[in-house]
This record gives C-alpha cells, structure tokens and sequence, in this order.
C-alpha cells in the first residue's frame, strides 16, 4: 500500500476527562499528518503564498480501541480518491501492537480564495498526491 506514515505520541492536551484521545483531536492529528507529509516535499506553505484554498469539506471518524495517555501511535496517510478539484485523505492510527485504533477520512476541495469557487487542483499538487494514491 503507497502511504506516509508518521509517529506521535498522544499528550495530555489531546485527551478529554476519561483520559482517552478527544475526538476533535483525531481530526487536529489527521491536518498535522498531512501538513507534515507536504512538509516532505516542500510544499507545505504554498496555500500561504497562493490565492487557492484547501478546505475540508467532509470528515469522518470511527474508533475501534481506546488510545490512552502517552501511548505512541503510528498514522498512514493514503489518497483514496482523487477527483478534478477535491481529494479524499484516509488515515489509519495503529498502536505499538499493530493494532487499528482509530481511522479517519476527509474531503478537502480546492478553492479560489476570493470567489470560494472551486478551482482545478494544480498540477505538481497531483503529483505529489499521486505518491500515495491507491486506486
């Protein structure tokens, strides 16, 4: 399977009263992962310079074990779908037991910024999505 994977540990900060990882967090991590993947290849400041936009425009998440505390987590990054103007991110969270604990997918569609139109996305974008799509 083509992916980028990064590791983290879950922080006291990303937990809620139960101690177990705060939903909105499994999102928070699912844009660091992506931004650290175009980190990778020099592109992560392009939305920053350019007039398009990358919104996410659908996310959803299902939790299959609790994750707790200080628990180091490995996160693989896929391109599910890659359409004209959007893309769909999958990403899987597997404890130190190669265990699936939690995954996520989100939407996110390219956009002029000015008009919230969408855009095509650019080319080297698809390139670099490319690397990691699984048709």
């Amino acid at each position: 399977m083509k992916n980028f994977t990064d590791t983290f540990y879950l922080h006291l900060s990303d937990t809620d009263a139960t101690g177990m990882i705060f939903f909105p967090k499994l999102f928070e991590k699912c844009v660091i992962v992506l931004e650290k993947y175009l980190m990778s290849h020099d592109i992560h400041t392009f939305f920053l310079k350019s007039e398009l936009g990358f919104p996410v425009i659908n996310a959803t998440g299902h939790y299959y074990k609790p994750v707790k505390l200080y628990e180091r987590l490995k996160c693989q990054l896929r391109v599910s779908h890659m359409g004209q103007t959007s893309v769909q991110f999958n990403y899987k969270f597997i404890n130190d037991l190669e265990e699936l604990t939690f995954e996520a997918t989100l939407v996110q569609v390219c956009i002029d910024n000015h008009t919230k139109l969408k855009k095509e996305l650019p080319d080297f974008l698809i390139q670099v999505f490319s690397l990691i799509y699984e048709k």
